[in-house]
C-alpha cells in the first residue's frame, strides 16, 4: 500500500520521464539534425539544428494572413519544447489519477506501464506538425512506426514491456488530437487501458496552449481557471486546485534563483510534487504550487531561502593592511570562530606581513619566535627584487600543537592579531585604540614578568601594525612555552589574553561602560537576512515592499536606485560584485569628483545580497 499517491505519482513520473529523455531525446531526437549533412573533417562538432526545434509547435508565422492572425495570438516556441511540456504534464496527470492509497504492486506496475505510453503518445501527438501535414490530413500508420523508430520509441516502450505498433499509436493520436478523431479502425493491439488516458494527453496539451495564449484568459491565469474546472482530474489528486506564486525583479536575479530552488524544494517537502510550472527567465519567476497547501510551502521556502545564506561574519585585510571584522553580528566568540577556520590559509597571510627590509634583517630572530609556539615558517620572496614592500613569513599554514590549550597556536595568533590591530573606529563612543590595546598586552605580560624581545622593539617606529604582529607573535610563543612546563599557568594566560574574561573579550565586546569593537562593526549579515525576509515575504503576499531605511534617506542605492541612509556606503569589504568604492553614475546629489576623499556608493541591503552573491560565483 502506497499512504501518499501524489508522492509515488511524483516519484514515478520524474523515473519515467528521466529514462524516456536519456534514451529517446537525448540518444536520438537531438540527433536528428535539420539540413545537409556536413562534410567530412576533423572536427566532430555538428552544427545543426536539431530538427524538431526548427518546427513550431504553438504560434510562429504563416503567409496565410487568417492562419497568421491565429498563431499570433500563441507565444512561439518549437515543437520539441511543446512536446516535451505536454509529456511532462501528461505524465503526471495519469500518474497521479491511476494511484490510490490501497494500491498494491500490480497497480502500481500497471499504473508505470500506462505511464510510459502515455510519454510517448504525448510526444507524438503532433506527429503532423512534424510531417509538415495540413490540419487535419490523414496519417499513415507506416510513417508513424518511421517516427517511433527515428526517435528510439519503439525501443524504449518494448525495453520496458509495453506493447504498442504503429497502427496502435495512430489510434491513440486521433484519440487526442480533435481533427484526427476516429478516422482508422482499431488496431489489434489497441488497449482501452491506455486509450483512456489519452485524455490526459489531450488536457496538457490544452494546457500548454493556453498557458502560451496571449490572449485575455490565457496564461497563467487561464492554466489555473482550466485545472479548477478540469473533468480529465479527479478533486482528490490536489492536482485541480493552484496558487500562482510570480515575482517580478529583474536586477536580483541570482536572488531568484536561489528563491526558486527553495520554493521548489519545499513544494515537494510539503506536498509530495515539484510545482506544476517553475520558470525563472528575464527576472521573472513563475511557479504554480498546490492552492490547499500554499501557506506551508511558502514559509518553509521562505525559511530554507534566509538559512542556506552563509555566515556573514568575516575578517578583511585592506591594501594597507588594515585588517577588521566585517559583515556580521560581533561578539568574541563569533570573532574567535572566524578566527579559526584554517580551510583556506591563503586568506591569513597579509595579517603577518612585515617590512620587507626589517624581515630580510631579522628573519633568523622571526623565525625563532615561530619555533617557540612549535609553528613553521614558509617566507615569500625576501630579496631585493621582490615585486612588494613586504614580507610573507607563514605563506603556507604553520600548523602547531594545540597540547591542552583549545587552539592550535596558528589560530590563537592570527585571532590576536585582528583583535590587536583591527581597524580603529572613529567617534566619541569609539573602542579604546590599538595603542591602548598594544600597552594593555605589555602590561597583562609583564605582569607575569614577560617582556618583548629585542626585535620586537626593533621594528621601524612607525610601523605600529608590524611591531604588533611582532607582538602577538611573542606573546603567543610565551603562551606555548610555558605550556611545556606549567599546563595551568598558560592555561591562565592564555585564558587572560585571548579568553572571553581576558584581554580580547575585552577589546571586541566591552565591559562596564567601556566600548568594545563590536559597537563600531554593523552587522550587515543580519540587516541583509531581515531585508530579504522582508522583501521577499512582500512579494509572496503581492503587497508593496517597504523602504528599508525609516530615517533620513539622503542617498539612492546604485543599482536599484531606491532612498538609502548615508550609512550604506560601500568599501572595500562589501564584496559588491562590479561595484567599487568611488563607482561614477552621474546622478545628482553624487560626490562624483576625482578631489573627493571618499566614495559615494551605497547600495541597499538587497542589491548588497545580490553583488555578494554574484562575487562568491564568479
Amino acid at each position: 500500500m502506497n499512504p501518499n499517491p501524489l508522492e509515488f505519482a511524483h516519484r514515478a513520473a520524474v523515473h519515467i520521464y528521466g529514462d524516456f529523455l536519456d534514451e529517446c531525446v537525448v540518444a536520438k531526437v537531438a540527433e536528428d539534425r535539420a539540413g545537409p549533412a556536413p562534410e567530412e573533417s576533423s572536427t566532430k562538432i555538428d552544427g545543426r539544428p536539431v530538427r524538431l526545434v526548427t518546427i513550431s509547435g504553438k504560434g510562429g508565422w504563416s503567409p496565410d494572413a487568417a492562419l497568421a492572425g491565429h498563431w499570433e495570438r500563441n507565444d512561439n516556441i518549437s515543437l520539441l519544447d511543446h512536446a516535451l511540456s505536454v509529456a511532462r504534464g501528461a505524465l503526471m496527470f495519469c500518474l497521479a489519477d491511476a494511484i490510490r492509497p490501497w494500491s498494491g504492486e500490480r497497480e502500481l506496475a500497471e499504473a508505470k506501464r500506462i505511464g510510459r505510453a502515455v510519454v510517448c503518445i504525448a510526444f507524438l501527438h503532433d506527429i503532423d506538425k512534424d510531417l509538415g501535414l495540413a490540419r487535419g490530413a490523414p496519417i499513415d500508420a507506416a510513417t508513424v512506426g518511421e517516427r517511433m523508430g527515428r526517435y528510439g520509441i519503439d525501443r524504449f516502450l518494448a525495453r520496458h514491456g509495453v506493447r504498442i505498433s504503429p497502427d496502435a499509436m495512430r489510434n491513440y493520436i486521433e484519440n487526442v488530437e480533435a481533427t484526427q478523431t476516429a478516422k482508422t479502425v482499431a488496431a489489434h493491439d489497441y488497449d482501452r487501458n491506455i486509450a483512456a488516458a489519452c485524455r490526459f494527453v489531450g488536457e496538457a496539451d490544452k494546457l500548454d496552449g493556453i498557458f502560451t495564449d496571449n490572449a485575455p484568459g490565457g496564461g497563467v491565469k487561464g492554466v489555473v481557471s482550466r485545472l479548477e474546472r478540469s473533468v480529465a482530474l479527479r478533486s482528490e489528486t490536489g492536482l485541480t486546485r493552484w496558487k500562482p506564486v510570480e515575482i517580478h525583479d529583474h536586477i536580483h536575479v541570482f536572488l531568484l534563483d536561489e528563491f526558486q530552488r527553495a520554493l521548489s524544494s519545499a513544494c515537494f517537502a510539503v506536498a509530495g510534487c515539484l510545482p506544476l510550472i517553475e520558470i525563472v527567465h528575464d527576472g521573472r519567476l513563475l511557479c504554480l504550487i498546490p492552492r490547499d497547501k500554499a501557506e506551508a510551502i511558502e514559509d518553509r521556502a521562505l525559511e530554507s531561502f534566509l538559512s542556506a545564506r552563509p555566515d556573514g561574519l568575516r575578517f578583511e585585510v585592506n591594501n594597507r593592511l588594515a585588517c577588521k571584522f566585517v559583515g556580521g553580528a560581533v561578539s568574541w566568540s563569533a570573532c574567535k570562530r572566524v578566527a579559526a577556520r584554517a580551510d583556506d590559509w591563503g586568506r591569513y597571510v597579509n595579517l603577518l606581513a612585515l617590512p620587507l627590509e626589517f624581515a630580510r634583517e631579522q628573519r633568523a630572530e622571526i623565525d625563532a619566535l615561530f619555533e617557540v609556539a612549535g609553528m613553521d615558517t614558509s617566507w615569500s620572496p625576501l630579496d631585493g627584487g621582490a615585486a612588494g614592500a613586504t614580507a610573507k613569513p607563514a605563506l603556507d599554514f604553520p600548523g602547531g600543537d594545540a597540547g591542552d590549550l583549545d587552539s592550535e597556536p596558528a589560530h590563537a595568533l592570527a585571532f590576536l592579531i585582528l583583535a590587536l590591530n583591527h581597524e580603529d573606529s572613529r567617534g566619541r563612543n569609539a573602542a579604546p585604540n590599538a595603542g591602548a590595546r598594544e600597552r594593555e598586552l605589555r602590561e597583562t605580560m609583564a605582569a607575569k614578568g614577560l617582556h618583548p624581545p629585542t626585535v620586537v622593539e626593533d621594528a621601524p617606529r612607525r610601523d605600529g601594525r608590524a611591531r604588533r604582529v611582532l607582538l602577538a607573535l611573542w606573546a603567543i610563543g610565551e603562551i606555548w612555552r610555558l605550556a611545556e612546563r606549567d599546563p595551568d599557568g598558560a592555561r591562565e594566560l592564555f585564558d587572560d589574553v585571548l579568553g572571553e574574561s581576558g584581554l580580547a573579550g575585552l577589546w571586541i565586546d566591552g565591559a562596564d561602560g567601556r566600548p568594545g569593537l563590536a559597537a563600531g562593526i554593523a552587522d550587515l549579515s543580519g540587516e541583509i537576512l531581515q531585508a530579504l525576509r522582508e522583501r521577499f515575504a512582500a512579494h509572496l503576499s503581492g503587497r508593496p515592499a517597504a523602504p528599508f531605511d525609516s530615517g533620513p534617506r539622503a542617498k539612492h542605492c546604485i543599482l536599484c536606485n531606491e532612498p538609502v541612509a548615508a550609512s550604506r556606503r560601500v568599501d572595500s569589504g562589501s564584496r559588491a560584485h562590479g561595484v567599487k568604492v568611488s563607482a561614477f553614475s552621474g546622478r545628482d546629489a553624487r560626490n562624483d569628483h576625482l578631489a573627493a576623499r571618499k566614495g559615494d556608493t551605497h547600495l541597499c541591503p538587497v542589491c548588497l545580497a545580490e553583488l555578494q552573491r554574484r562575487h562568491a560565483a564568479d
